[in-house]
């Protein structure tokens, strides 16, 4: 014990020299990052599967809420319990050198967002798990939300139910047996038109009836919203619902009958008779065994290496990324991950326009994951990673097969035929798939990273689940803002939108970003440069300062993003090793600048921002979307250096979506994705040493 004690001791004396010796932040806008000295000694070993960035336990997430509850007591609600991750100087040069750090070399620290019941006031607290002791204990900024936790959107649905006046305006509709009335919990959007709701956590839900225990409920959508205080636990609003096109606060009820209808997607609430009977059975089949290693929460496959992590909040992250470029370890990005969501509907009319949510801060998608099942969610030879999550009193909850890892074939991966000879050479695809699903409401997302041979990552989304829908006054039609998709059943029309943050390091840790537009010319017809009129080229701008950087996809001119490491340049080309990021044909936000909802959104004016790395930057709208983030980073210093320097991107991308009956009762997927492709980076097809398929016994 007193050996342990010693070094750990020493630990924390050579890691406080470290912080004495090193500057710890540089300021916003600073060339580099400056790294702590690189230790060898305090290497891991082969054995050593801790990491300093896996997740919390069990343990340590039941520790946390101890240690709080001892240092000060009160009446709270552990709203967030994360790991506080290190700083990103002392672990990045284990991940240049492709090493880890050795168990408890470096101090494991949790970071918890603690909500106060009787004054709405928010705390951050770090806590040492080293040493059991309160590290820091700040108050949040006035007037934040912290995110809403599962709990409260449950019980908020139960104060609903029991409210004297709910039941009532139910009965009128034509329901008594409250058990079969749900309300959906919606965060309340923007309120700063009506200032009896500001200051309070508050949810609004949306009421739906159902025929029967297992029926569909958004076949029955009734005409008001119910606004429950959290922290009061109790209802204090009924408002009135539009059912009518010209009606534009819900006061017209005429026609206001809930349809009865029932359609279901149940398959075991289907006719018997209705299900396809010609669909034959495709086996994926492994027989001798997976491509990839898993060692505690480092997985590799081919040549990708990285770690695997899990939060309440972001879901899934990818941390530590590198490549085995013929023995050789490049580093490719230090952590990416889904930075935020945002989901804005077009209906104009009080209260639908309080209907835009930010899934990810306001509700946490890794919260709301799913524990998924092999050869549903994921098909063939599977590996789960689990994961620990917590309730509000701050109890560790285990959560079993978070992220599902599995193999896919991906088609043809390269093909040539000599046209004179016919010979022919083909090599097929594998692919490494990452995915996560998450509930949020009644949507459900599917996000997948997969990893190709050829060194290309995809990040992809898909989007099911069930439409959000209103009711629709008898002989009413739904207007400019949204589709009937059953009888009385409108469905808003929307967009959905995702953010991505990739803490890049290309082939090293200072970092440029240029985009790359391809245009005809240069010259017009008839011209020297363009004799024929038929010339086009690929133009690079670079982008220096976080300023510039603000920037949006172009479809017109291909445009792309080029991630290089000006130190490393490529032996053919002369020009820096780079990775591109290819954009998604993303429309536009259609929110109006000029709108009281914008300023929480304004990340998403553009596709694209290039920061300066800076520690607890992580969130595009900032950590409580309190009209924060990239906008107030990049204002507060346009000038900023983002050239040659270690830097973030951040990348926004999504869908509108024009909902269709055939959405209906429950959604097929509809997708979206970005891709990450190797620029000059590799001297040649990094695929080239994959085996080409044996042939089989009838090609012999």
């Amino acid at each position: 014990m007193e050996a342990r004690k010693f070094c750990l001791c020493s630990a924390l004396i050579l890691l406080e020299t470290f912080n004495f010796l090193s500057a710890i932040h540089p300021p916003y806008g600073s060339t580099t990052l400056r790294l702590r000295r690189y230790d060898p000694s305090l290497e891991g070993n082969d054995g050593d599967t801790r990491h300093p960035l896996d997740p919390l336990t069990e343990a340590e997430i039941n520790a946390t809420s101890n240690i709080i509850k001892n240092y000060r007591r009160g009446n709270w609600i552990f709203n967030y319990i994360t790991l506080k991750e290190p700083e990103k100087s002392v672990l990045l040069p284990y991940f240049l050198n492709d090493t880890s750090p050795r168990s408890n070399s470096i101090p494991r620290r949790s970071f918890t967002i603690l909500l106060d019941r009787s004054s709405n006031q928010a705390y951050e607290i770090t806590v040492n798990l080293n040493t059991r002791q309160v590290e820091s204990w700040n108050q949040a900024p006035a007037g934040v939300t912290p995110t809403l936790t599962p709990e409260e959107l449950i019980e908020s649905e139960q104060i609903a139910r029991e409210n004297a006046t709910v039941r009532e305006r139910c009965r009128r509709l034509g329901w008594t047996n409250m058990s079969l009335v749900n309300a959906d919990p919606w965060s309340m959007g923007y309120i700063g038109d009506r200032q009896e709701y500001q200051g309070r956590r508050l949810i609004q839900l949306y009421l739906y009836g159902k025929n029967f225990e297992a029926d569909n409920q958004y076949a029955h959508p009734f005409d008001f919203l119910v606004v429950v205080d959290m922290l009061q636990r109790k209802v204090i609003n009924i408002e009135e619902l539009p059912t009518h096109e010209n009606d534009l606060d819900g006061s017209n009820k005429q026609g206001n009958t809930v349809p009865r209808e029932t359609t279901n997607y149940d398959p075991a609430l289907r006719p018997a008779n209705s299900f396809r009977n010609d669909l034959k059975p495709v086996k994926v089949t492994q027989s001798s065994g997976v491509s990839y290693t898993v060692a505690g929460n480092q997985l590799s496959w081919q040549k990708y290496k990285m770690r695997i992590g899990f939060n309440g909040r972001e879901g899934m992250v990818i941390h530590n990324l590198n490549y085995n470029d013929q023995g050789k370890i490049r580093p490719l990005f230090y952590r990416m991950s889904l930075a935020e969501m945002f989901i804005p509907y077009g209906d104009p009319r009080t209260p639908y326009h309080r209907k835009h949510v930010f899934d990810e801060g306001q509700y946490g998608v890794g919260f709301n994951t799913n524990s998924l099942k092999a050869q549903q969610d994921c098909i063939g030879e599977v590996y789960f990673f689990n994961t620990v999550l917590h309730n509000q009193k701050g109890e560790a909850q285990k959560v079993e097969r978070v992220v599902c890892v599995h193999e896919e074939d991906a088609g043809i991966l390269w093909k040539h035929t000599d046209y004179r000879t016919g010979k022919s050479s083909i090599t097929r695809s594998q692919r490494l798939a990452l995915t996560f699903v998450a509930t949020v409401g009644n949507y459900d997302y599917i996000f997948t990273w997969n990893f190709y041979q050829d060194g290309s990552i995809e990040f992809n989304v898909k989007l099911t689940g069930i439409l959000s829908v209103h009711l629709l006054a008898i002989n009413a039609t739904s207007g400019a803002h949204g589709s009937v998709v059953f009888p009385q059943i409108n469905a808003p029309y929307h967009q959905h939108f995702f953010s991505l943050r990739l803490d890049a390091e290309i082939d090293g840790n200072r970092n440029s970003v240029a985009v790359s537009d391809v245009t005809s010319g240069p010259g017009t017809t008839g011209t020297t440069q363009n004799p024929y009129g038929q010339a086009f080229t690929s133009n690079r701008t670079p982008l220096r300062t976080a300023g510039s950087s603000r920037t949006n996809i172009s479809p017109a001119t291909s445009r792309t993003w080029l991630i290089s490491n000006p130190q490393s340049l490529h032996t053919y080309s002369k020009q820096p090793v780079a990775w591109k990021l290819m954009p998604w044909a993303s429309p536009p936000m259609l929110l109006r600048k000029d709108s009281p909802i914008h300023p929480m959104a304004e990340w998403m004016d553009y596709n694209t921002w290039v920061t300066p790395y800076e520690e607890n930057q992580m969130f595009p709208g900032g950590f409580y979307l309190n009209n924060s983030g990239l906008p107030e980073w990049v204002g507060r210093n346009e000038n900023a250096n983002v050239d040659n320097t270690d830097v973030v991107i951040w990348h926004n991308f999504g869908l509108s979506h024009v909902p269709r009956a055939e959405d209906f009762p429950v959604m097929p997927i509809e997708q979206c994705s970005i891709m990450l492709k190797p620029y000059n980076f590799f001297k040649e097809n990094p695929a080239l040493d994959v085996p080409p398929p044996k042939r089989t016994r009838t090609e012999l």
